[in-house]
Formats: structure tokens, C-alpha cells, sequence
């Protein structure tokens, strides 16, 4: 359909969090969207809390992986099942605003980008302290490989543009794919207002900061395959991006 938005998020022990997810779906003011849950074998009450909104909206849909297999693999399983031209991404403890989705369209439309992105809030899934966080209007390849300056869950894809679009089964599946996208020529473009709430946790993967230095590393030197003193020139962008955004 031309101008419907699959929304792909993947599942696991998420009880606590689905359920303001899924409302903030379903809260949408544009409505020609679907909602694509896919549980990684979850083994809390998840699905259970799904299951209140299959029959309250067919647009709220549920799929199960047959194993548990990680973030990538499950949203590479809902990209399969989708039917959209435009895909977005929401984690199951994440948010939108209601607005989300039809700005998005709009703007994907009249810049003719394959991907936007825009500005969000960092929720400390603690305190619940917010912090914006801002984004360039575009990026290009070289700008990308600084640092990854777009998060997950503000991006809309045109697949009019981009073509056959999955994530490679690797740490930081989400920047790899904006590395390929952007490599192969796709118009990037941000839309500086905050549009969603990502939700900070000090054990979730993102918060460990050791981590996601190595996985970047590794980005660089194995999927870029940079040079190493091309990797470590991008390296320190990463690490003074890292520190402007505390």
C-alpha cells in the first residue's frame, strides 16, 4: 500500500512497558499504519498484555519467533511480514508522540529521502528525566561514520527508495544499516523535533558504555572495513560525540 506504515517491534519481557508502547501507537493521528509485535519468546506476561488489544484493533498484529533470536533477527521477521511502503521502528519500552507518524510522512514525502530521522528525549527509565536530544538536518556517509546520530525509533524508510531493507544479525544492527543506506546513495534527512521517548535503563545493552564502544569498534574495522587508522580517526568522533551528549 503506498502510503501505509508498518511499525516492527520486537518483544521480550516487556510486561511492564508494552502496554504505554502500544498506546502510543494506537494514539496515532495518522491513521494507515500497522503494528507489528513480534515476541522473542518471551517469559513474563508480554504477550499476555498483547493479547488486550488484538480485538480492540486489527491494525495491533502479534507474531512469534519459533526461537529466541535477538533484536535483529526479530525485526528482520516482522520486516518480512509487513506490508507498508513505509517501515518505523519502536522497541517495546519506547514511545512516540501522537504526531509522530504523520509529520514523518509528510516530510519523508517533500524532502524525497529514503530515511528520516528526527530529535527525541532520553527517559531515564529511573528518574524518569527527560533530555532532548537534537539532530543535524542531514547526514551523509562520512558524517554517519562519526558517530551514529540517528536512533532507532525516529526512523521512517521509504522502501520505494531503499530497496530490499533488512539488518545484518551484528551489535549495533541499526547503525550498520544507515552505514549501507547512506554508502549506497540514500538522502538522509532530520526533522528537528522531538518525536519520541527513548527509555534509558542502566542495565539495558545501550547503557553499557564499555560495550558499545567495542561493537562501534567493530562496525568501523569489520563491516565498514576501514583501515585501522581510518577506524581510530572515526573512533575519536564517536568518543567527543559520546561526551558532548552527557
Amino acid at each position: 500500500m503506498t502510503d501505509y506504515v508498518s511499525i516492527i517491534t520486537p518483544m521480550y519481557n516487556a510486561e511492564t512497558t508494552i502496554i504505554k508502547t502500544i498506546e502510543s501507537v494506537v494514539a496515532q493521528t495518522y491513521p494507515k499504519w500497522e503494528l507489528i509485535i513480534i515476541n522473542d519468546l518471551s517469559t513474563d506476561r508480554s504477550v499476555e498484555k498483547v493479547l488486550l488489544y488484538l480485538g480492540k484493533d486489527d491494525r495491533v498484529k502479534l507474531l512469534h519467533m519459533p526461537k529466541n533470536s535477538g533484536v535483529a533477527a526479530t525485526r528482520n521477521f516482522g520486516i518480512q511480514n509487513s506490508k507498508g511502503r513505509y517501515m518505523a521502528f519502536l522497541d517495546s519500552d519506547d514511545w512516540w508522540m501522537p504526531e509522530k507518524l504523520e509529520l514523518q510522512v509528510k516530510f519523508i514525502r517533500a524532502e524525497k529521502a529514503g530515511l528520516v530521522y528526527s530529535s527525541y528525549c532520553r527517559v531515564d527509565g529511573h528518574t524518569g528525566e527527560n533530555k532532548y536530544v537534537s539532530v543535524p538536518e542531514k547526514l551523509t556517509y562520512s558524517q554517519l561514520l562519526k558517530g551514529n546520530q540517528i536512533a532507532c525509533l525516529t526512523v521512517m524508510v521509504d522502501r520505494e527508495e531503499t530497496g530490499n531493507f533488512q539488518m545484518e544479525k551484528i551489535r549495533h544492527e541499526d547503525y550498520a544499516a544507515w552505514l549501507s543506506l547512506a554508502r549506497n546513495g540514500i538522502v538522509m534527512r532530520g526533522l528537528n523535533k522531538p518525536l519520541a521517548f527513548y527509555r534509558v535503563m542502566g542495565n539495558s545493552l545501550s547503557g553499557n558504555k564499555l560495550k558499545s564502544a567495542i561493537w562501534t569498534w567493530n562496525i568501523y574495522r569489520n563491516h565498514e572495513k576501514l583501515s585501522v587508522f581510518q577506524s581510530i580517526k572515526c573512533f575519536i568522533h564517536y568518543i567527543l560525540q559520546g561526551i558532548q551528549k552527557q
